[in-house]
């Protein structure tokens, strides 16, 4: 969720303002529990009968499965319903395995991420605590040292000598020295350098600032989430795998249209165009889509 307010133009009290925060003394540990209730976001999980839903309906998207419908139609419709079944039974199998990995993949990429999750200083009470990055909170008062991950946004209270590595924003390839000195509305966003942004490494010096946004609304889709935007890898294979499936199919109705203009029964020649265009059909790609996203 992205937070419109202007940190980087705002002074230090402004934004602490803003915030209900004291920048000397941080949160107090029940109003970061109280925050921490009200910015909680919706669970993306798979406890949510729409992600369930969500990677199911992933499952039945690729050609394969068009084409097994089709021939399990084709096969009811000549009246050999037992082949019918038999494809039926196909499909559901293939749509099945696919749904039991991309489960397995949301769940081992959502162990390395409990496994990996950075940890933050915050200043709470007045005490300096390390916490997980994830429980922070608007108005927390985090602390960084040279080497630090910077766990949230944050608007920038106090540098000393704080240089930060940018080259995970756009046009921003060297360390960037930071103050809380406010800067013009419209800069830049590697120019604000009021800010310290998440994910981006603390190469020198120190510094505190206050939390303008949650761990969690920061926080990009998490890859393996089944809501995440699909990443490049994943739409390339989709366009490879629908290509492939365009040509198959384009294969089966030119066999099946030249054996019945020489002759051939339509009925055989049907037959002969659908088992074409399934065996030319890949399967492996669509199996790839559930670690595909998380690439």
């Amino acid at each position: 969720m992205e937070n419109p307010t202007a940190w980087h133009h705002l002074t230090v009290e402004q934004a602490a303002t803003l915030l209900g925060v004291r920048p000397d003394r941080g949160l107090t540990s029940k109003e970061a529990r109280r925050r921490r209730v009200a910015h909680r976001p919706p669970r993306r999980g798979l406890s949510r009968l729409g992600g369930w839903r969500h990677l199911a309906r992933q499952q039945l998207v690729d050609p394969w499965t068009g084409l097994l419908v089709v021939v399990a139609g084709w096969s009811t419709w000549q009246g050999a319903l037992v082949d019918g079944l038999a494809v039926l039974a196909i499909l559901v199998a293939h749509a099945g395995l696919g749904f039991v990995q991309a489960v397995r993949t949301h769940h081992t990429f959502a162990a390395h991420r409990a496994q990996t999750a950075p940890a933050a200083r915050v200043l709470r009470d007045g005490v300096l605590h390390t916490v997980d990055a994830r429980s922070l909170v608007p108005g927390d008062l985090v602390h960084l040292a040279p080497g630090d991950r910077v766990p949230a946004d944050l608007r920038l209270v106090e540098t000393h000598a704080l240089a930060i590595d940018g080259s995970a924003l756009p046009q921003a390839s060297t360390p960037v020295r930071k103050s809380p000195t406010p800067v013009p509305f419209d800069a830049p966003r590697a120019d604000r350098s009021s800010l310290a942004h998440r994910g981006t490494i603390v190469v020198r010096g120190r510094g505190t600032g206050l939390v303008t946004t949650s761990g969690d609304d920061a926080a990009p889709s998490s890859p393996a989430s089944p809501q995440a935007p699909p990443t490049r890898v994943h739409r390339r294979l989709v366009t490879m795998g629908r290509r492939l499936g365009g040509i198959a199919i384009a294969a089966g109705l030119g066999v099946g249209l030249v054996g019945i203009g020489s002759g051939w029964p339509p009925e055989a020649m049907g037959w002969a165009a659908l088992c074409l265009a399934v065996a030319l059909v890949p399967r492996h790609p669509p199996a790839m889509f559930g670690p595909a996203r998380a690439a």
